[in-house]
């Protein structure tokens, strides 16, 4: 099943990773779990917001929490 994911899941797994990280790491979309088109509504929002940052990476776009 499907969990319903929301702007709060996911800057909390972000900020998780940035701390483990120590600031270099973000996710990959992929990385997140849930319906896709759901997910990248929420990020978009988050972008918005300027929460969170979009970059380039090796496999696609990282999604970082804003420093």
């Amino acid at each position: 099943m499907i969990q319903k994911i929301c702007h709060s899941k996911i800057l909390e797994k972000l900020e998780e990773k940035n701390k483990l990280s120590g600031g270099h790491c973000g996710m990959y979309i992929t990385e997140f779990e849930g319906e896709m088109k759901e997910l990248k509504t929420i990020l978009n929002d988050l972008y918005i917001q300027n929460k969170i940052t979009i970059h380039d990476g090796i496999h696609g776009k990282l999604i970082k929490t804003k420093k």
